[in-house]
Order: C-alpha cells, then structure tokens, then sequence
C-alpha cells in the first residue's frame, strides 16, 4: 500500500503586471483576382493564449529512515505562469522506492490504478506561487532496495499530479523526481540513501525530475 502524507500549506502570492494579447495580422496581396479571405480563429487562439500554466515542483530537505519507515519532508511548489486562474485545484502525490517496473508504477498512478487520497488545494491566481509543506513515507515493509559494493541503498521518487480547471475545461500538470543527497556543489547525479547503516536523518537532499 502506497500512501501520502497531510498536506501542511501556505500561498505565496506573485502578481505581475500582465502583457496585452496580440493576434497575427493577415495581408492579403492584391492579385487582381478574387482575395483569398484567410480564417483565423481568434476566439480559440485567445482562450489558448489567456488559459492558466501550472508548474509544479518538489523541493525535498530532509528525510528520516526509522525502523518502522522512511519518511520525506519537503515543499511543493505550484506556480501558475498562464495568464488565467487555476481554480478547484486537488493534488494526489505519493512515494515509491526506485526499482526496476518503477515506470508501470508511476503509470498506474497517473491512470488512478493506485488508489490515492485527493487533496483539495484550492485555486492560484495568474502569476500565483503556492507552497505546500508535506511529509510522505514509505513503510519499511515496502522499501525496496539495492546491494551495491556491500552497500544496501534506496532511491525515493515522489510522484505527484495536481488537477485543476479553468473556463474552458479542465487539465493537470504531472510530476515523477528521484529523491537523493545532494553535493555541493550540485553534480550530475545524487548520493543514495543507506539502509545497511540503520535508522538516521539525511540532509541536503535534491531532486532529479524523471517524469514532467
């Protein structure tokens, strides 16, 4: 059973002076014959153009590893970079450990195989930051694990996906990172997580985005 832990969160409000739209002016050349008259949809160019953007992102910046399981705390960005509000935005996020169907696994979670509580976050205005604060864990009896140079280690992903609508409809943005202790300064890859070493806290953790 994969499971998500309580969202603990704040808004960050971010409000920009906002750029007019502008639509493509057509010149028709005067041939002499009838002018070709070129549609152009404005009304559909315009709702794509003012629609909402979410980014989302996961900041991690600690994990602790007890006996009974390994939990991550950290920070979900969500910003709307769109130049409409996000509005009934719900967020589903969880952690597995690396391994190697992990992509079936994060599928089944986007599909909604993997059953996952909903979280109602509300809506982000234009040019709106929100931050959530969260802990997530993996129980110890679901930690999968590699042997490496006598090391056993683990590789957290967080996976989450944050659902939103907007007048025109509805859409999502989609998130999978591996979860790892970072170097100073930040290198190509991450440090794993030791699990021959028993229970412990890990700091300066960064993350590497597998799915967006």
């Amino acid at each position: 059973m994969l499971f998500a832990g309580w969202f603990i969160w704040g808004r960050k409000r971010n409000e920009d002076g906002r750029i007019e739209d502008s639509f493509p002016i057509i010149d028709v050349p005067d041939t002499g014959s009838a002018p070709v008259h070129h549609v152009v949809n404005n009304h559909r160019t315009q709702v794509e153009q003012l629609r909402p953007h979410v980014k989302l992102e996961f900041l991690p910046e600690r994990a602790t590893l007890s006996f009974t399981a390994l939990t991550v705390k950290g920070t979900f960005v969500i910003e709307n970079v769109g130049k409409e509000a996000a509005t009934d935005m719900h967020m589903r996020a969880t952690m597995i450990s690396a391994h190697r169907d992990q992509a079936a696994t994060i599928d089944a979670f986007f599909n909604r195989s993997i059953a996952v509580e909903d979280n109602m976050i509300g809506d982000a205005k234009a040019g709106e930051k929100i931050a959530l604060e969260l802990e997530i864990s993996i129980p110890s009896q679901e930690l999968l694990s590699y042997t490496v140079a006598e090391r056993q280690i683990i590789v957290p992903i967080v996976v989450a996906e944050l659902t939103y609508r907007w007048t025109a409809g509805k859409d999502s943005a989609r998130l999978a990172c591996l979860v790892g202790r970072e170097t100073q300064p930040p290198q190509g890859k991450m440090g794993p997580l030791r699990l021959d070493l028993g229970p412990r806290s890990f700091g300066q953790l960064g993350q590497r985005t597998i799915h967006a």
